[in-house]
């Protein structure tokens, strides 16, 4: 389960070198080591180990779903995210790049000073609090970013996964909230608002730890579950169009719920979807938010995500909005599902990526749409739910 952790600003410099070597995420070229990923395998917790550390519960663990200790918590508004990508001066594709019509001129994020995050979640300060409440079991994934481990939350005995971010990985925002400044880190702060607002199809983060060396995320973990990437090799590479449409019709429920939250993931691909395989039907959830921010009204000229499926106007004008640029990455989603070669945009802009023969006119028409160069082109959420191949 591949995460990321501190997102920086890039040059141009640094785009062309990443896309040279292969690279897709904003996670700065320097930054960059191989995942390492367990694939199509289910991870059994050891179970001996389990019943050993059930013996001695500690009485004062709180409950699951935050087993945190109030008392070693600082102030409320240490929450966070990645630092993102700063856009490359020019275009590195001039051939796909002419500007859509309706591509408005890029404009300045809002000042980090601006923005309001209206969480509150309490950190931890004390690594014997998570030691006394978490056991630590295999690695799932380790890269630039650190490193997640499968764990036990010994209180319940609930699965958790549990991520290491070396503290020179971690970003800080400042946040004026009611006249104070306050440092925050946006992948938690944004998790807590997505689990404020009741996102189901999201893992929730349950317990935060800032230590000198390193942040500790402790997050729900789907039990058994693989990420759809793993989901899809398993099934030969390519899902069936009635699979993938149960697959999407949840993304797209997925996104509203966290756009109605004022967060925006703008990384929706397999490797960060999980499936949970327990159900008679592919139940998908969303995780690593590490790419993420704020909904806002206006456009970005940032970009934090993967390259390969940046939208068109990213390309042509070096600004994007938050939900048709979702849409489009829906529409990734949906063609990497029912393909197995990987969407690019550039290719797909030059008609070097076409849609399979044996989908059906309404799913083509529901790609077509997600994927429009134009982003007024594109449908709304509400569009999506109601378009035919969905409700079919």
């Amino acid at each position: 389960m591949p995460q990321r952790a501190k997102k920086r600003r890039w040059t141009s410099e640094q785009e062309d070198s990443a896309k040279r070597s292969g690279t897709d995420t904003c996670v700065p070229v320097e930054g960059q080591t191989k995942v390492q990923r367990k694939r199509k395998a289910e991870f059994e917790p050891n179970v001996e180990l389990k019943k050993a550390k059930l013996e001695s519960l500690p009485e004062s663990c709180s409950s699951p779903q935050i087993c945190s200790s109030p008392q070693t918590c600082s102030s409320p508004q240490t929450c966070s995210s990645p630092q993102t990508c700063s856009p490359p001066q020019t275009c590195s594709s001039p051939q796909t790049c002419s500007p859509p019509e309706n591509c408005s001129s890029p404009e300045s994020c809002s000042s980090p000073e601006d923005e309001l995050y209206d969480v509150n979640y309490q950190i931890s300060t004390s690594r014997a609090d998570f030691e006394s409440k978490y056991i630590e079991l295999h690695n799932l994934g380790s890269g630039g970013f650190g490193s997640v481990f499968a764990g036990i939350c010994l209180h319940d005995a609930s699965i958790v996964a549990i991520k290491h971010i070396p503290r020179d990985k971690v970003f800080y925002k400042k946040v004026v909230q009611n006249g104070v400044e306050h440092n925050i880190i946006d992948e938690v702060a944004l998790m807590a608002k997505v689990s404020q607002g009741n996102c189901p199809a999201v893992v929730s983060l349950l317990d935060c730890y800032e230590l000198p060396e390193e942040l500790i995320l402790v997050m729900e973990r789907p039990y058994p579950a693989v990420d759809l990437l793993d989901y899809k090799d398993a099934k030969g590479g390519v899902l069936e169009e009635e699979e993938a449409k149960v697959i999407l019709k949840q993304m797209v429920e997925a996104s509203i719920q966290m756009h109605k939250s004022d967060v925006f993931h703008r990384d929706l691909k397999l490797e960060n979807i999980l499936v949970e395989t327990n159900h008679s039907y592919p139940k998908a959830r969303v995780i690593d938010f590490g790419c993420g921010c704020l909904v806002k009204e206006g456009t970005y000229d940032y970009y934090a995500g993967t390259f390969s499926k940046a939208p068109p106007e990213w390309y042509s004008c070096k600004a994007y909005r938050a939900e048709p640029t979702t849409v489009f990455h829906l529409g990734t989603l949906l063609y990497d599902l029912l393909h197995l070669r990987a969407f690019n945009t550039h290719c797909y802009l030059r008609r070097k990526r076409r849609f399979g023969s044996g989908l059906s006119e309404e799913c083509r028409h529901f790609l077509k749409s997600c994927l429009a160069k134009k982003p007024n082109d594109r449908p709304s959420f509400e569009e999506l739910l109601r378009h035919p191949w969905l409700e079919t």
